[in-house]
């Protein structure tokens, strides 16, 4: 009798259903994707595309973002946009009757390039060539800045740069080159001085 039993357990537990431990098969056929889905997807890859071309175009000459600021605000006709360029301790300062201030230079630009008489007038800028400024050179910067101004500021870096300024004035073209440095000052990159035409 227990014999029996046994047998029948033993039957029980060999033809049991091990249930949700059985291993699913493996699926090898994928559904294909409908319309809608490869429309999303190509859309992730294109904005992620753009994403990394801007980043790349920002990162790539980042000194360039004060002296864009500076013909964008020609291009716009505001000095006000000009000045940010510039560090704000700089931007009015004096240092002497005799001396110009930066934005009494802005509006002198503004004048002389005649965009302050035309409303379809644009400035656009391109960098031609750059090379780095020397470390000698950035030590008697901040010593500069330190006695004319009594303003300690640390300079990092400093960039030398030829540009292409491209002017459209009442419908005619003309190119000019200018020469600027660009510094890196406190973390933050900016003119100390009015782009000109001489290095």
């Amino acid at each position: 009798m227990n014999e029996l039993i046994q047998d029948q357990d033993t039957q029980g537990v060999q033809e049991a259903p091990s249930g949700i431990f059985e291993p699913k098969p493996l699926q090898t056929d994928k559904l294909p994707l409908t319309g809608p889905q490869k429309a999303f997807r190509l859309l992730i890859i294109i904005t992620v595309l753009l994403l990394c071309a801007v980043i790349w175009l920002l990162m790539r000459n980042p000194f360039m973002k004060p002296v864009k600021n500076f013909y964008r605000g020609l291009s716009h006709h505001d000095v006000s946009i000009m000045t940010t360029a510039f560090p704000q301790w700089l931007t009015d300062a004096k240092v002497s009757e005799e001396t110009a201030t930066i934005t009494d230079m802005c509006y002198a630009v503004l004048s002389g390039t005649a965009l302050d008489y035309s409303s379809d007038a644009t400035a656009k800028v391109s960098l031609a060539s750059k090379s780095d400024v020397s470390k000698e050179y950035l030590k008697r910067i901040e010593e500069g800045i330190q006695i004319q101004y009594q303003k300690e500021v640390h300079v990092s870096k400093g960039i030398w740069a030829k540009l292409r300024v491209h002017y459209t004035v009442n419908g005619l073209d003309r190119e000019e080159i200018k020469y600027v440095r660009v510094y890196k000052i406190d973390g933050k990159w900016y003119l100390l001085d009015i782009p000109s035409d001489s290095q």
